[in-house]
């Protein structure tokens, strides 16, 4: 049985870092002629002198922690392999493992297991999986990020972190989340639309099922409204307990995610994108019925919500159609009942763009909802 090097890593640092010491040291003494080569996962032969080597902070400003890695000597942006276990691995074997009992959503513990987070979130995510136009940033995670990685079929396929209750906003103040964030989600491109997205914010709800709100860190993107509106759903009393959250998360900092699909659906269906001029004139064909009608569904959404139609007026004033102001909370607060029913998972607001690369089931698919084995 072949092992992979999240199977073998379950030590210290230092253990690590002597041993890629030992290796520069070597990799210097040797003659060009007789350099190591390796076969990466395109079946291509790499030369390691020819290759360009670097060290990648595995914590983002932390340099204590290194891992040494092989990059394309053409494509300083691609990254080959890395150094691990006294041996170098391609990126597509250091995500991969032998150990049967990793399966589903597993919590990140081991040396092995955060050094596999950090190849899906800062070389697959960041440099490999992302449109180069895409404004999405990613940003690495620190040694104490609570993060969950999915395992299928023997193979990383993506992970979700989160900035728990208490903990630190960032660095540089001393400021802390007042409630648990969902604040990082991404699936791999190859492993997009089979449902993976909705099974870690299943699980995230599940896992912190005992506090009375969950947030999502801000900006929530389009097809993460898109998982969260399956999700909300599937389990409707979770709507008034799931908000979209700036840090650190106080009331004036959140919005309803609920309702903020509810009025999505209710408002006129005239394009964001066209300009005043066209909006207005688009907004004319529609006939007195039609708006009637859209306005008395979008005034029975806001009273059952609990809000009143002076707040949604404000912020659709300020806004234009895109509500994005945060309302007063309602006074009715759904009793968390979530952990009874959650299905069965085996298995910074940060300095910019958060992040969710995620993708909605396919078509036709369905969601199993089970009880849990606890």
């Amino acid at each position: 049985m072949q092992y992979y090097p999240v199977d073998g890593l379950d030590v210290e640092y230092d253990v690590l870092e002597k041993a890629t010491e030992a290796y520069c040291s070597s990799l210097d003494e040797k003659d060009a002629n007789s350099s190591d080569t390796l076969t990466i996962s395109n079946g291509k032969q790499v030369r390691i002198p020819e290759s360009k080597t670097a060290f990648l902070n595995l914590f983002g400003g932390d340099s204590k922690h290194k891992v040494l890695a092989l990059e394309d000597k053409c494509d300083s942006n691609t990254v080959l392999a890395l150094y691990l276990n006294k041996s170098w691995w391609s990126v597509e074997d250091v995500l991969k493992t032998s150990d049967s009992s990793r399966h589903g959503l597993v919590q990140v513990k081991s040396l092995g297991e955060r050094i596999v987070l950090y190849v899906l979130n800062m070389i697959c995510g960041r440099m490999s999986e992302v449109s180069p136009t895409s404004d999405t940033f990613f940003h690495a995670h620190g040694p104490e990020e609570y993060a969950k990685i999915f395992w299928e079929d023997g193979e990383a396929v993506g992970f979700y972190t989160v900035k728990r209750k208490g903990s630190l906003c960032d660095n540089c103040t001393c400021q802390c989340y007042q409630i648990s964030v969902l604040d990082t989600i991404f699936v791999r491109k190859k492993h997009r639309r089979k449902g993976f997205g909705i099974r870690m914010l299943q699980d995230f709800c599940h896992t912190f099922a005992a506090e009375e709100e969950l947030g999502i860190s801000s900006p929530i993107s389009p097809v993460m409204y898109q998982v969260c509106s399956r999700f909300l759903q599937c389990h409707p009393e979770m709507q008034n307990i799931l908000w979209e959250v700036e840090a650190p998360g106080d009331w004036s900092q959140r919005n309803s995610i609920w309702l903020q699909i509810q009025l999505e659906h209710a408002l006129p269906v005239c394009s964001l994108a066209h300009d005043k001029t066209e909006e207005k004139e688009d907004c004319q064909l529609d006939s007195t019925p039609e708006r009637n009608k859209r306005q008395n569904e979008k005034n029975r959404l806001l009273i059952e919500e609990g809000y009143s139609m002076q707040d949604y007026n404000e912020a659709a004033e300020a806004k234009g159609r895109c509500v994005s102001r945060t309302f007063e909370r309602p006074l009715s607060n759904a009793q968390n009942s979530f952990k009874d029913s959650a299905v069965d998972i085996q298995g910074s607001k940060m300095p910019n763009k958060r992040k969710y690369i995620v993708d909605m089931p396919a078509e036709g698919s369905t969601v199993k909802h089970s009880k849990p084995s606890l």
